[in-house]
């Protein structure tokens, strides 16, 4: 045998990750405490996503600088659905205040 060749493992769900590690029984995250790009990652469900959407508008707190989600189309890792996604997130951001 070949020495000690080990391959790398793939995460296929990388929300997968984040979700066991905010409910894990042991040492839970408090939701509080995820930054923007966690937060963004878990809602839209792909990093790529959410660091376009952190790098078009800064910060969640400038989320209304998205404008139609359709408008972001052009950035890496957001699709139709995911510009579907930031529509209705910037929508019940406005319903709850």
């Amino acid at each position: 045998m070949s020495g000690t060749h080990t391959k790398k493992r793939s995460i296929k769900n990388p929300g997968a990750a984040r979700f066991n590690r905010i409910y894990s029984k042991r040492t839970p995250t408090k939701v509080e405490s995820l930054s923007d790009q966690e937060l963004l990652t878990i809602l839209l469900g792909n990093p790529t996503a959410a660091a376009s959407v952190l790098e078009e508008i800064g910060e969640l707190g400038q989320f209304s600088r998205i404008g139609e989600g359709a408008g972001m189309m052009h950035r890496p890792g957001i699709s139709k659905g995911t510009a579907l996604k930031l529509d209705v997130l910037f929508e019940v951001a406005c319903r709850i205040g």
